[in-house]
């Protein structure tokens, strides 16, 4: 497994991914849903203009796990992360 810094080219590979963690959070909200790949990645791309990093742990060419950061005022927040159940 390698964990890596990713920019925008990598936006439509790691889409799904982050698809997948907006239907988990409307899961957990009692809704159903299966997760927007366009929005996710329009979200994604929003984050990379926005200069947040964002990290991905990939295994055999494919991203299981990522998170977005925020930095502000020397602080680091955690803005989204999450990993493949699988």
């Amino acid at each position: 497994m390698e964990i890596r810094r990713l920019d925008a080219s990598c936006a439509d590979a790691l889409a799904p991914l982050a698809a997948a963690f907006r239907a988990t959070l409307c899961s957990l909200s009692g809704f159903s849903s299966q997760g927007d790949v366009n929005m996710a990645k329009e979200e994604l791309l929003e984050y990379f203009q926005a200069g947040y990093p964002i990290y991905a742990a990939e295994e055999s060419d494919t991203f299981v796990g990522y998170v977005v950061c925020r930095t502000q005022d020397g602080l680091v927040w955690v803005e989204q992360l999450y990993v493949d159940p699988a």
